[in-house]
């Protein structure tokens, strides 16, 4: 038995439904796919040319963001895996351990300070381990606070939303 999931194939056979809701926002399987198709070009571009024999490993949260990241890599052919973010020192040997038996080779951590900070940490655990895992953290926070980033996504949006906040809320004064 073989199942395949496309969003892009969703969207045309039926684009005005609504295919998720995440923060909040109803998503219609042509706008999810229109994000997805976005974040696929992004991945093309910035995953080396042989990532689509490789397995990955994305954590994040429950947003739509990880959920858009998880469709482009299946709909680019890379298997992906989705991982709670406060794993512990246990949780994330036993981590490595399975990224060993599947031959994970990737891990894609979307977050703020604390995903850094694990996906650090798996880094340094598959190194001291001699396990070749290329560990990336994808920056996205409100704060606006990680290091060596001039601005994270989300923080954008939360800035616009206060600014908007504000300018309406001086209506009623």
């Amino acid at each position: 038995f073989s199942m395949r999931l496309s969003i892009i194939e969703a969207a045309r056979e039926c684009p005005s439904r609504t295919a998720l809701c995440a923060d909040g926002t109803r998503y219609t399987f042509a706008e999810l796919s229109a994000r997805t198709r976005k974040r696929m070009r992004e991945f093309i571009a910035t995953l080396p040319k042989d990532a689509a024999g490789s397995n990955v490993a994305v954590i994040g949260a429950n947003d739509l963001d990880t959920i858009v990241s998880l469709y482009s890599l299946w709909e680019l052919g890379i298997p992906a895996l989705l991982i709670h973010p406060r794993a512990r020192l246990a949780e994330r040997t036993r981590l490595l351990e399975v990224f060993r038996a599947h031959d994970v080779r990737w891990f894609l951590y979307n977050g703020g300070n604390d995903s850094a900070d694990t996906a650090n940490k798996v880094s340094k655990l598959a190194a001291e381990f001699g396990y070749p895992l290329t560990c990336i953290g994808v920056p996205k926070t409100i704060d606006n606070d990680l290091a060596v980033t001039d601005c994270c996504p989300g923080f954008g949006s939360a800035a616009k939303y206060t600014a908007v906040s504000v300018r309406e809320a001086a209506v009623y004064l």
